[in-house]
């Protein structure tokens, strides 16, 4: 009776134990599982990264995004690349997808990126179907409005946006967005144009900056 008492406390220890290591395995296990997904994903995303840098004829710095400012109308990111890097106020900031925005701060070991988004930034852009040409400027949320495009003007929800080169910072031929709404201004004069950014804005982690 007491010999099977202890036989199966000895029994249950045992079971307990070894549960206790079966968990730590499986804790360890998901881990690596994390692990390899976050993995698979940055080689994605740098794989389209450099595909994208192969098909543009001009030098680029890769740098990581250490840092996000997107407090009301204000929208800015930090990136890890700076003056020792070669990065000057200016420089066009892209990922694969298309245009981010433009260095408004740089010092050695980082750099301040005003996005497109943000109310100050404003980019001269073409629609790439008819070549309207218009002013894209940031409206502090996750679009962009097209200033200055006649009644007229034949531009429609779909067209590709691009950069038209004017202005000294954007280089020509950057893909801005996508036309997502036209309508009528409140003052009749021109069309209110909204752009849906073609680059995901909220989820930047790796950026290129033109030089």
């Amino acid at each position: 009776m007491i010999g099977d008492v202890w036989h199966n406390y000895i029994s249950l220890t045992e079971v307990r134990k070894n549960n206790i290591y079966l968990k730590e395995e499986v804790r360890k296990l998901k881990h690596e599982i994390l692990k390899f997904a976050e993995k698979q994903k940055a080689f994605e995303r740098f794989s389209k990264m450099l595909e994208y840098k192969s098909g543009l004829d001009r030098e680029m710095v890769l740098a990581s995004v250490i840092g996000s400012d997107a407090i009301g109308w204000s929208k800015m990111i930090t990136i890890d690349k700076g003056s020792k890097d070669g990065l000057k106020k200016n420089m066009a900031v892209v990922t694969y997808e298309g245009l981010v925005g433009h260095i408004i701060q740089t010092v050695p070991g980082y750099s301040k990126v005003l996005l497109i988004t943000d109310v100050r930034s404003a980019v001269d852009a073409l629609d790439q179907n008819n070549r309207t040409r218009g002013v894209v400027v940031g409206k502090g949320s996750d679009f962009c409005e097209m200033k200055h495009i006649s009644q007229d003007a034949d531009i429609q929800v779909g067209y590709p946006v691009i950069s038209s080169g004017l202005g000294g910072v954007f280089p020509k031929g950057l893909l801005i967005g996508k036309v997502s709404k036209v309508g009528e201004s409140k003052k009749g004069l021109f069309k209110n144009v909204v752009i849906v950014p073609a680059a995901n804005i909220s989820l930047l982690e790796e950026v290129f900056v033109l030089k």
